[in-house]
């Protein structure tokens, strides 16, 4: 594959895991509450493959299927759909696979708790083309995102899936607009898929086909990768046995984490007085309740900056006392139904 001509990376921002394709994550002590709708250029990058080169001009979005209308949209006829804002939180399906490395065998990018972000996103609802095109039914079928145009390290082509009841919800957008300005290439210029709630790994980007079919994408990316398997598969032998029998990961749990003081850090007071600040990501529960920081076994309730958009990324702080240098910390966010992200002292 042929990575010349990419766009300019920023070593000195990013933690960079890899160049060809580029993967990088943002720092976190980026990810805190002054900087609530991130800045492009500081925002996790996660590639499959080169990124294409593409003229808004030339571009088209095929829309086909199970539909009795199919569309070939340019930018422009895309732009005449009524345009919708939906502020949400992006997050990579393999976010803190670090962590989970530590107690778990996991395949791919040791990513740390920095691919998430968090921005503004504007474009055509999905539902919106599916009834132009005329879906022929609204439950129990799948809307493929593809992008046709560039190869990927893994498949011939990036493709993924989510279910028509989904796609139909009204946050779910083919943006062209981040943070109210053009989608940067690095992120999917001309057009992306944003499906808030949804893992990254279904937020297509250079999307240019949308396809209504009654199974699942067969592509790499949902049949082979973003599944979790269960943990006494430790080797690609024993997972061939059971790719087929695992669900692809859709929707992203409720999940918090701690982005100041850093792992290890050391930044104890006399007193034992530690300033700690975080983020937390909802999931299907509803908002983002609370968020509640201790050592296991007590725990306080931290200040939390709510927002009032369902899907965005939040902020929370708190401050610690009589903590030893043997202390660890954890933290723990609970959605509007009661779910709490996943704990363990062990």
């Amino acid at each position: 594959m042929n990575y010349i001509a990419q766009p300019c990376r920023l070593p000195d921002i990013l933690l960079v895991h890899g160049t060809e394709p580029y993967n990088a994550e943002t720092p976190l002590h980026l990810l805190n509450e002054n900087c609530s709708l991130l800045d492009p250029r500081t925002i996790f990058r996660r590639n499959h493959g080169p990124l294409p080169n593409i003229r808004e001009n030339d571009h088209i979005l095929y829309i086909n299927g199970l539909i009795e209308q199919p569309l070939e949209l340019n930018m422009v006829q895309l732009r005449k759909f009524d345009k919708h804002t939906v502020v949400s939180a992006i997050q990579c399906a393999g976010n803190r696979r670090s962590e989970m490395s530590e107690t778990e065998t996991t395949q791919g990018l040791q990513w740390r708790a920095g691919t998430i972000s968090n921005c503004s996103y504007s474009g055509a609802r999905i539902g919106h083309i599916l009834k132009k095109a005329r879906c022929r039914k609204t439950t129990g079928l799948h809307i493929v995102i593809a992008c046709d145009i560039q190869k990927c390290d893994e498949d011939g082509n990036y493709e993924t899936s989510i279910p028509i009841e989904k796609a139909m919800s009204e946050e779910c957008l083919l943006a062209y607009e981040m943070n109210g300005k053009v989608l940067p290439r690095e992120h999917g210029f001309p057009v992306r898929a944003v499906i808030p709630g949804f893992a990254g790994a279904r937020m297509t980007k250079f999307v240019t086909r949308i396809t209504v079919q009654e199974k699942e994408s067969s592509s790499y990316y949902q049949q082979h990768d973003y599944k979790i398997l269960p943990p006494h598969i430790t080797s690609q032998q024993q997972a061939s046995a059971y790719w087929s029998n695992v669900l692809s990961i859709q929707e992203m749990p409720v999940n918090s984490a701690i982005t100041s003081p850093q792992s290890g850090e050391a930044v104890i007071s006399k007193e034992g007085r530690v300033e700690l600040t975080g983020y937390a990501v909802a999931g299907p529960g509803g908002c983002v309740k609370s968020v509640y920081v201790g050592d296991g076994d007590h725990w306080i309730e931290a200040n939390l900056q709510k927002s009032s958009e369902r899907w965005a990324m939040v902020f929370w702080n708190t401050t610690l006392l009589d903590v030893t240098p043997e202390t660890v910390i954890y933290c723990r966010a609970v959605d509007e139904s009661g779910k709490l992200d996943g704990f363990s002292k062990d």
